[in-house]
């Protein structure tokens, strides 16, 4: 589980200016190329919320609340299950913000959600079908092959 303090550390040594305005909350710009080279400059915030790190667009430029943007409510971005579930290092964290924001740059111009870019399914749902994934990739070790296009409950 990733803590604000270790992201402030590695902020720092990548160079990565940030304000910190509270204990438990710092803002910092992030820019992010989309696919035509273009540069897109994002301002963050990165609040520190009982030992769990959320993020969010600070400039209003996405939605409030947007499930097929994978946006929760409060403009908090769903980075699916390695948000904080599992040991995630600042620098795995910052990369999974930069894809997750590519796609934002992605949806902005096309309206749809790239392939390109991995998607979970939403809240407690996402549970479940990292489990579904976990044994079907156990089931190719026994020469089994299944796919699930569309998991319905």
């Amino acid at each position: 589980m990733l803590l604000l303090n270790e992201l402030k550390l590695y902020l720092e040594e990548i160079k990565i200016p940030f304000n910190i305005m509270n204990l438990k909350s710092i803002f910092f710009d992030l820019k992010i190329y989309g696919a035509n080279g273009k540069p897109e400059i994002f301002s963050l915030e990165v609040i520190e919320d009982k030992n769990i790190i959320k993020v969010r667009e600070a400039r209003n430029e996405l939605p409030d609340f947007c499930p097929n943007r994978h946006i929760n409510r409060g403009g908090f971005f769903c980075l699916g299950l390695l948000d904080n579930k599992t040991k995630t290092t600042p620098e795995m964290w910052l990369d999974l913000v930069k894809d997750f924001l590519k796609a934002q740059i992605f949806v902005n111009k096309y309206r749809s959600w790239s392939e390109n870019y991995a998607e979970w399914s939403h809240g407690d749902a996402a549970y479940y079908q990292e489990r579904v994934e976990l044994n079907l990739e156990k089931l190719k070790k026994y020469g089994i092959t299944l796919t699930v296009d569309k998991l319905e409950l």
